[in-house]
């Protein structure tokens, strides 16, 4: 029953598009919506470095402890490929604030390697 189904839909859609006239049905559709690659912002730590990517505008860079004792504050003057000099222990959990000038405000897990 369920194949039968299925077999008189298919005659009814190829039914359809005859009548259309259209043998290329690919080149008479027209998009809906785009997809479009957006690049994520990230935050990286490596050789004691803290590196800010794809972020724009002017902020402010927090870092804390995962108990929320605040390790360090860098005030900036624009955030987009920056980086920052830190020492932040080995094996441990940090929080990482990113604060725009527009009120944005990114937050991030960072675990030290």
């Amino acid at each position: 029953m369920f194949h039968l189904k299925r077999l008189l839909f298919s005659i009814a859609v190829l039914f359809i598009f005859s009548l259309s006239g259209s043998k290329n049905l690919a080149a008479k559709s027209t998009p809906v919506a785009s997809l479009r690659f957006v690049a994520q912002e990230r935050v990286i730590y490596k050789n004691n470095s803290l590196y800010l990517q794809n972020f724009s505008g002017t902020g402010t860079v927090e870092i804390f402890t995962i108990i929320g004792k605040k390790v360090a504050t860098f005030g900036l003057q624009g955030l987009n490929q920056a980086q920052f000099q830190v020492n932040l222990k080995s094996q441990n959990l940090y929080i990482v604030r990113v604060a725009t000038a527009v009120g944005k405000i990114h937050t991030f897990k960072l675990l030290t390697p």
